[in-house]
């Protein structure tokens, strides 16, 4: 970071691309939809679908994704007190984790791309010539003189 009026503030570490970071939290929200999907094949007398089946793997998939995303169909819901509870307990903060994380990238790119947008509009006013302050300059000698010349009549 450039010193500005002589201070500099440097965090510790190379900062990171934002490719990186994509995939870094797509990585933890994958992670997130696994954990949820292997907590819920592993209870998975506990949890019932639609039809009234058993819920397998594929299932358990789809009620971790359709669970954590928060879309919430209904079609495969715990039925016994210990799946309500593991859901309460386990699935409720993965769910708000994820949610988290999908509104921290979102707000992260968007404030990276006002920053950049900021910085360029900042550069361009930087390289054009500032004729606005010369003309301040001259109008507010023009009030000057005008002010001198209401005093002497």
């Amino acid at each position: 970071m450039a010193p500005r009026d002589g201070i500099a503030v440097e965090f510790p570490g190379r900062p990171h691309g934002p490719v990186r970071n994509i995939l870094v939290r797509l990585g933890i929200a994958v992670g997130l939809v696994l954990f949820v999907a292997l907590l819920t094949y592993a209870g998975r007398d506990g949890y019932i679908d639609a039809a009234g089946d058993e819920v397998g793997l594929l299932d358990a998939f789809y009620y971790a994704t359709v669970s954590i995303t928060t879309t919430g169909y209904g079609d495969v819901r715990p039925i016994s007190d210990q799946a309500r509870l593991l859901t309460t307990l386990l699935v409720t903060p993965a769910r708000v984790l994820f949610l988290i994380l999908l509104v921290g990238t979102t707000l992260e790119i968007l404030a990276q791309r006002s920053r950049d947008a900021y910085r360029r509009a900042l550069e361009e006013d930087l390289e054009r010539p500032h004729h606005h302050l010369r003309l301040r300059r001259q109008g507010t000698q023009r009030i000057a003189h005008a002010a001198r010349q209401g005093r002497r009549s």
